[in-house]
């Protein structure tokens, strides 16, 4: 060796986890996506003080969820994957398909996982809520989307990674019902914003924490292949919309003020 270490370093190796498995494979694949990030500053004052208020206050991925599934009506770009196979093009699904990043714990680890809501802009806020304290709280086994992530995550590399390039790349009808046609993933809670975002869908939000005047930064990270900037700017312009009319005013009548 030219230039010997000055210090010998011991160590030991270690098998992947369950948990590290699953995102080796997602990075793997989200690594492939060319996406592009855009962000905008939401004035939601009035939304966070009727979330407030209500008893107990729906978490804000959900608002956004039902707000950006209902954007999506309107504009279906936002509904689009592309798809390189047999030949390149656009898959428009007729639904919105949410997918929402949540945090459970498996075999003493924490393993992010996540729960997938079927056209979140038509379902009550009172009955999302329900559904995704099921994927936090009930145990695994019980819930057959995580069931079936564990259970894919144990097969060999090669044929674990054979069934995602399957539901990835040769239909978009299980690309959308396995993974969403967006995500959503926030780590506002403990005060901060992801920068680089890694998805293996069209569109994903990332939500920064709120300051004292009630606003905070939305960022939307998009596969520029389906759709361009102008376009995401929009998107985020009539996110913003709904978000302070349509979601405000079922969250109010939700709490009868």
């Amino acid at each position: 060796m030219l230039f010997p270490p000055p210090f010998f370093c011991s160590g030991r190796t270690l098998p992947l986890s369950v948990p590290r498995r699953f995102l080796a494979d997602f990075i793997h694949f989200a690594s492939k996506m060319p996406l592009v990030g855009i962000a905008r500053r939401m004035d939601l004052g009035a939304l966070l003080a009727a979330r407030k208020a209500a008893a107990p206050a729906p978490n804000w991925t959900l608002l956004f969820a039902k707000a950006f599934a209902r954007v999506a009506v309107e504009r279906p770009e936002l509904r689009r994957s592309y798809l390189g196979f047999p030949w390149p093009h656009l898959f428009e699904c007729n639904e919105s398909v949410a997918s929402i990043a949540i945090e459970r714990e498996y075999d003493g680890e924490r393993m992010v996982m996540f729960a997938v809501f079927r056209n979140p802009h038509e379902t009550p806020l009172a009955q999302l809520a329900r559904e995704l304290n099921d994927f936090r709280t009930k145990p695994i086994d019980e819930v057959p989307a995580l069931r079936r992530t564990i259970r894919i995550t144990k097969l060999p590399r090669l044929v674990r990674r054979a069934l995602w390039r399957h539901a990835l790349y040769q239909s978009g009808r299980l690309r959308a019902q396995n993974f969403g046609t967006f995500g959503i993933s926030s780590i506002a809670p403990a005060g901060a914003v992801t920068v680089g975002m890694a998805s293996l869908v069209t569109n994903t939000l990332s939500l920064g924490p709120f300051d004292e005047a009630g606003r905070l930064d939305v960022r939307l990270d998009f596969d520029h292949r389906v759709y361009d900037g102008m376009a995401a700017a929009e998107a985020l312009q009539h996110l913003e919309i709904v978000l302070r009319t349509e979601i405000l005013a079922e969250l109010r009548d939700s709490t009868g003020n």
